[in-house]
């Protein structure tokens, strides 16, 4: 799972296909587990989403460390274009 704070400005589209963008077609499945607006621990203007990523190689097994490379790059895109803070 992936957490990112964004804000209210971003749509969820643009943070899905980043994501998806980022992962390439490893990225088997993306999906929304949650998205939280309201709270205390939410700076103004800003929103919280989940994704579930499934990562998957037709071919083959993929390792732990290439899903955890993965994983960063995708951060690594999401706090590069949309200015996003992974939780």
């Amino acid at each position: 799972d992936l957490s990112v704070l964004v804000g209210e400005e971003t749509p969820f589209e643009t943070v899905d296909w980043t994501i998806r963008d980022a992962a390439g077609a490893t990225a088997h499945r993306v999906e929304l587990i949650d998205r939280f607006d309201k709270g205390e621990q939410l700076a103004p203007g800003t929103y919280s989403l989940t994704f579930s990523i499934e990562y998957r190689d037709p071919s083959r097994t993929l390792t732990a460390a290439e899903v955890d490379a993965l994983h960063q790059r995708i951060g690594r895109a999401l706090t590069e274009k949309l200015k996003a803070r992974i939780r």
